[in-house]
């Protein structure tokens, strides 16, 4: 079988930690299900040092994976082969959820936006070549994926103060 590209956007108000990582959480429940193995290029907010092979993890981000059961897998740098085709699904995603600038009076009305053109992007686009639309071949992949944890994870730290 060979996989399909679906797709899933989030607008976040920065890349900090907790808001990469409820990006993914909610990228993760909007599939119904983790991949084995989630792909990056060295972005310190996940990447405490090194990189690569040899990158060393946030800790919190260490947390964040195993709740959710995959494996992040680090390109090495000056590496271009590896990082495949990103830079394409970037543009698609900017061209398909991004275009027209979505609008509105808060961050959730852009986001409730953004979802909708990525259902329905996943939902009635069909790729040259294939027998069918993304949707139902991305119904026969969600049997592989892996399954949700009974509890989301809290992307935010409890943290003590001194008054």
């Amino acid at each position: 079988m060979s996989f399909v590209i679906r797709i899933f956007a989030m607008v976040m108000p920065n890349m900090q930690m907790p808001c990469l990582m409820e990006a993914h959480a909610e990228a993760f429940r909007f599939f119904n299900g983790s991949t084995e193995r989630v792909f990056y290029d060295n972005m310190r907010t996940i990447v405490f040092s090194g990189s690569g092979k040899h990158a060393v993890k946030q800790e919190r981000f260490k947390i964040f994976e195993a709740h959710y059961a995959f494996e992040a897998v680090f390109a090495n740098p000056e590496s271009g082969n590896e990082k495949g085709s990103v830079e394409d699904l970037c543009k698609l995603i900017r061209q398909v959820a991004f275009t027209p600038m979505p609008k509105g009076q808060n961050l959730k009305e852009i986001q409730d936006q953004v979802i909708r053109n990525c259902r329905d992007y996943n939902r009635f686009h069909k790729i040259r070549d294939r027998k069918q639309p993304i949707a139902p071949m991305l119904d026969e992949e969600r049997a592989m994926l892996t399954p949700l944890p009974l509890k989301p994870f809290s992307s935010y730290a409890e943290t003590q103060t001194s008054f």
